[in-house]
């Protein structure tokens, strides 16, 4: 465990260059100060890390890290060891496993007990039964823990079509594309790069297992495929001249279904009534509690058909894999809660609760939709003053607008005093601005490279005043000394809701029913987003704006994947919706990077929490 734990920091340290402080190490491993002191002993020698005031950071080549001791217990030997028991039908024999893998039998049964904490996690067990290692559980399981294993040596970023190649020589991976692609095209369905590798490492997968001899065996319902998916599958049997089995074929289906972002217009336009109204429901009630309007650009047309194959999924009972989940929720938290509002809509529904897997693809779908609105509004609002004999201004403005897309020209004018108030910054042609106390930056005539360069900076400038002035509005308006609660005394998720909604009610934020909101939500899925949580109700029904902040330094066991150090539980007023959306994103924003969670839970008082937290603008 120790030598696994040695390579996770090295690895954190070559992706993340710089100084990296003692305690954000820790934070990240989920391990004591004084054991990365440890860890650092032994790697010194050999793993390119130094150490200083300023903390660890890895000073050595680029590539894989290696640890050439022989007892480590890697992640690539843990993966080795499961595949070797997975690609074949017999139990494994503890010695010639230690024969092939050049290792020591102490050492097989360390990566034994590494691999069966991970299977476990997919319903797939791991058992020594005399001197033979057993793999049991469902082939579906299998297959997804397989995929899994792929994604997490992505670093949990889409497989490429370069590593799925590299990993299934055997198959022709460049035709099974291709296939793909075109039977994309020939329906007139849509795939991002995800989608397609996603649905083509599922495919090859498959293929390997039935090969093997793994069907899938489990018994499912009729699911009713799209058209994309039965013709796609009809090819892949012709090409591998391989019959998929029903039950296969329903889990491809799945797959397949689950991962289309556009569909055939026919598709759309035969939508089932109670689905459209399901969307408006959906649509409405994003943009009134988000303020994201999902009605634009057609998405909610395409996304209805997502929403009928989830619902069927549901109501079949039927299970689709997502490996990106945690990837989602740590990196993209706004686009991520959303698709939770979306899936709590979706269950009063169908009845069925929206699993994290599927939440994700929700997410997947939306995101591009929430990310652009996001940008738009982000956008800077921009005056251009000029001379009125300048009849350069037009075009100079257009190689502003073209140079800079997060500008947004709101008018040009003459004078200083028709600049309009609601700008965020002034671009002036040639001349001074000495009357109005909006940023503002001079240029020449002619937009050189030096042009560019300042008003980068000044639009820096501008982002980084207006984050801060919005986000020490909301501190001030929601943080309260009162609210405020740090211990070291190991605690579970339930005893701080249960602490925070207490807290809340008597200080007059909520009502005594808030811990039943909460822990809805936490239903749902949980709010643990990497080392920190923000637990809130589904619905914004609070008599003030506040948050409950909670710090331990030790950490919680939020839920069986998050151990998280810092808890931030809100509560909102309904005329207070857009408020939220602006707080969740900086500060979602703000704790995603550890080093930030490492230095507020040192934190001695409140109001050192608040001064951490405004250095972190």
């Amino acid at each position: 465990m120790a030598q696994q734990k040695e390579e996770q920091l090295l690895a954190y340290l070559r992706e993340n260059p710089g100084w990296h402080k003692t305690n954000e190490l820790a934070l990240h491993l989920n391990v004591s100060v004084r054991t990365i002191r440890n860890y650092y002993k032994r790697l010194a020698s050999h793993a390119y890390i130094v150490s200083s005031r300023e903390g660890y950071k890895y000073q050595g080549p680029t590539g894989h890290p290696s640890l050439v001791a022989s007892t480590d217990v890697s992640r690539e030997r843990v993966y080795l060891f499961l595949n070797k028991l997975l690609h074949d039908t017999k139990p494994q024999n503890i010695y010639d496993l230690a024969a092939t893998m050049f290792l020591s039998e102490t050492i097989i049964k360390k990566i034994a007990a590494q691999a069966k904490e991970y299977a476990v996690r997919f319903n797939v067990h791991i058992n020594l039964q005399g001197d033979f290692y057993h793999i049991t559980g469902a082939e579906e399981d299998k297959r997804h823990m397989l995929s899994d294993m792929l994604y997490t040596e992505s670093e949990n970023r889409f497989v490429s079509q370069s590593v799925i190649k590299e990993n299934f020589p055997s198959i022709d991976t460049d035709r099974i594309f291709a296939i793909v692609e075109q039977c994309a095209d020939d329906n007139d369905v849509y795939l991002n790069t995800f989608d397609l590798s996603n649905i083509v490492l599922h495919i090859i997968i498959a293929l390997e297992r039935i090969k093997a001899g793994q069907d899938i065996h489990d018994n499912h319902n009729a699911y009713q495929s799209s058209l994309f998916a039965r013709e796609l599958l009809t090819q892949i049997e012709r090409y591998s001249t391989i019959t998929l089995p029903r039950e296969d074929k329903v889990f491809l289906s799945l797959i397949i279904d689950g991962s289309v972002s556009r569909w055939e217009p026919t598709l759309v336009e035969n939508t089932p009534k109670e689905f459209l109204t399901l969307i408006e429901v959906i649509v409405t009630y994003i943009k009134d509690t988000y303020k994201i309007d999902l009605a634009q650009n057609n998405f909610s047309n395409q996304f209805t058909i997502h929403i009928i194959r989830l619902v069927q999924r549901l109501q079949e009972g039927t299970v689709i894999h997502n490996p990106m989940v945690t990837s989602l929720k740590t990196s993209s938290p706004t686009i991520y809660e959303c698709a939770v509002l979306i899936a709590h809509q979706i269950s009063a529904f169908a009845g069925q609760s929206v699993p994290d897997a599927e939440i994700a693809y929700i997410a997947m779908h939306v995101g591009n939709a929430i990310a652009e609105q996001i940008a738009d509004e982000k956008k800077l609002k921009v005056a251009i003053l000029a001379p009125e004999y300048q009849d350069s201004l037009i075009p100079v403005a257009n190689r502003i607008t073209k140079t800079f897309p997060e500008l947004v020209i709101q008018a040009n004018v003459t004078d200083e005093e028709q600049i309009p108030t609601n700008v965020d910054m002034v671009i002036a042609l040639n001349q001074k601005v000495t009357k109005v106390t909006i940023p503002h930056v001079t240029i020449s005539l002619f937009f050189t490279n030096q042009d560019i360069k300042r008003i980068r900076r000044k639009m820096a400038e501008v982002v980084e005043i207006k984050g801060q002035h919005s986000f020490e509005k909301h501190i001030a308006h929601f943080f309260d000394s009162r609210l405020f609660y740090m211990t070291s005394t190991r605690q579970t998720r339930e005893e701080i809701v249960t602490l925070a909604a207490k807290k809340l009610a008597d200080n007059g934020v909520v009502g005594t029913d808030y811990r039943e909101k909460l822990m809805q939500r936490e239903q749902m899925s949980s709010t643990a987003f990497g080392k920190f949580a923000i637990p809130h109700s589904i619905r914004m029904e609070a008599q003030q704006t506040k948050a409950f902040v909670y710090i331990n330094p030790t950490g919680v066991q939020w839920d069986k994947n998050n151990k998280v150090y810092l808890v931030v539980a809100l509560a909102f007023r309904p005329d207070d919706s857009k408020a939220f959306r602006a707080f969740f994103d900086k500060f979602s924003e703000i704790m995603v990077e550890e080093q930030n969670i490492a230095t507020l839970i040192t934190s001695r008082s409140y109001n050192d929490f608040l001064n951490n937290i405004a250095s972190m603008m």
